[in-house]
């Protein structure tokens, strides 16, 4: 039997609810107001920070025109700059688009938050991987600079005929 002096606060429902805002995210202390630093980027940049602040690790090969994401988290990396969870984007150039999907299946199967970069060529030699990435479930995002796939003779007009080609 406990008594009024050692019983436990009483915890209703609505007073554990009132110390979390509605969005479940605790906001930080108010500190000095941050000077905000705008600058023009184009797609390639805003792709590559976006998937530098999010991942573990990033599996890279140029392939234009996909390699300025692949360079800016390279460098990023090289810099030592941390991601949203503290801790350094480990970047990987790979010999080629198939090993780079072979590298992404495999780290997505070990837990990782992974994720690559291509284009047009590039995008089909992940296909075998793909069906496997889909068929486990694994979640991933592969950054996808949309180009024309190559005919008679190699295309760098920009359409979606690698993305649609997937869709299967």
């Amino acid at each position: 039997m406990t008594t009024a002096a050692t019983a436990p606060p009483e915890r209703s429902y609505k007073a554990m609810a009132a110390t979390v805002p509605a969005n479940g995210i605790k906001a930080r202390a108010a500190g000095p107001k941050q000077k905000v630093e705008k600058q023009c980027v184009d797609g390639n940049w805003a792709v590559a920070h976006a998937a530098y602040r999010m991942n573990d690790v990033a599996y890279i090969f140029p392939i234009t025109p996909a390699s300025p994401m692949g360079e800016n988290v390279d460098a990023w990396s090289a810099q030592h700059k941390e991601n949203l969870w503290g801790q350094e984007l480990k970047v990987l150039e790979m010999q080629s688009e198939a090993g780079a999907a072979g590298a992404l299946h495999g780290a997505l199967v070990s837990g990782s938050v992974a994720t690559t970069f291509t284009s047009s060529q590039g995008l089909l030699l992940y296909i075998p991987n793909l069906y496997k990435i889909a068929g486990e479930l694994l979640p991933t995002v592969i950054h996808v600079a949309s180009r024309a796939l190559a005919g008679q003779a190699l295309s760098i007009y920009g359409d979606h005929s690698d993305s649609m080609l997937l869709r299967g």
